[in-house]
């Protein structure tokens, strides 16, 4: 018993801190599984790609907006609170889902919404397998209703994960053609980058 004390103050005395670019994402068998019950996940509109999808009038244009409890932290940077999930502290494979969405508004372009004036996306779902890492949401607007607006590009990110925690900041967010449609602006096109996404996953 007097052992298993010991061991347990140690590994609370001394996290560690695994840093790693996630080059080889098949290697799980490196770092340790976190499971994922708070944090916040953060997707920061380009200037360029915000001042083409949010004219700040729905009469003039269109609007983009978050669905509490995410929220609109900075001008073009929407933060939504993550739900549960898992992530390997050095590879980044698992999945995380997070709480609230996107809404937007428009009176000039039918886009997504056929007929309608407004569409949803809510529950930001994070994946992230070997073979390529991806964020959807649900919109009823859609069919079927997981759209998968990006694909993130993690080649060149740097996951910094301890027993507790994982980071990894400003991923290179890719528009697919599935959710081109829902930002409602022809000069925004699938393939392009017009946001970063950034995971502060704790446990």
């Amino acid at each position: 018993m007097r052992v298993q004390a010991i061991r347990s103050v140690a590994v609370v005395a001394t996290p560690l801190l695994f840093v790693c670019a996630p080059s080889a994402l098949g290697a799980a068998s490196k770092g340790v599984s976190v499971k994922i019950n708070g944090g916040s996940l953060a997707i920061a509109f380009s200037a360029k790609a915000w001042s083409a999808i949010d004219s700040g009038s729905t009469t003039a244009g269109s609007h983009t907006s978050a669905i509490v409890p995410g929220a609109e932290a900075t001008p073009r940077t929407f933060v939504f609170p993550f739900a549960k999930g898992t992530l390997n502290s050095v590879t980044a494979l698992g999945t995380l889902s997070a709480k609230g969405g996107l809404r937007t508004e428009t009176h000039l372009i039918s886009g997504l919404f056929e007929t309608a004036s407004s569409a949803t996306a809510t529950g930001p779902l994070i994946s992230i397998s070997p073979d390529g890492a991806t964020l959807s949401m649900n919109s009823p607007n859609a069919d079927p209703p997981k759209l998968t607006i990006f694909k993130l590009a993690l080649a060149h990110a740097k996951v910094l994960g301890t027993r507790h925690s994982v980071t990894i900041s400003k991923i290179p967010a890719i528009l697919t053609s599935a959710g081109a449609p829902f930002f409602l602006d022809g000069s925004i096109r699938a393939g392009q980058q017009i946001a970063t996404v950034t995971i502060r996953a704790k446990g």
